[in-house]
């Protein structure tokens, strides 16, 4: 694969997935208008895949920026506000810092990130 090509797929991967995820999201709330049911455990399968979704754009948002040019690091709270944002534009009623806790917890989990870079099992 041409050095281009899978330069593409690295930028490409990353906001498909969110995309998706988006609109799934709003699959889920169309459903649950029309047919009047609570879904609110699925809703909060879906805000966490967003947030999930969030902290990886993030990461490699980052790392990309960091390509560019060494002096371009992207701090911790950037990368946060950009989870957020990207939660509150499909879950507006949700408060920042909920979000912050829960980007906490899924940094926690994951391999590599984080205070320690270590995961845990919660």
């Amino acid at each position: 694969m041409s050095e281009i090509t899978a330069t593409v797929l690295e930028i490409l991967i990353p906001v498909l997935a969110s995309v998706l995820t988006a609109l799934a999201a709003m699959a889920i709330r169309k459903l649950q208008a029309r047919f009047d049911i609570e879904l609110s455990q699925k809703q909060d399968e879906m805000l966490l895949s967003v947030i999930r979704n969030g902290i990886a754009s993030a990461e490699e948002w980052a790392a990309r920026e960091l390509k560019v040019s060494e002096e371009k690091r992207i701090s911790g709270k950037q990368k946060a506000q950009r989870v957020i944002s990207i939660v509150k534009s499909l879950y507006p009623d949700v408060k920042d810092s909920e979000v912050a806790m829960l980007i906490d917890a899924e940094i926690a989990r994951a391999d590599g990130l984080g205070s320690t870079g270590d995961s845990i099992d919660v």
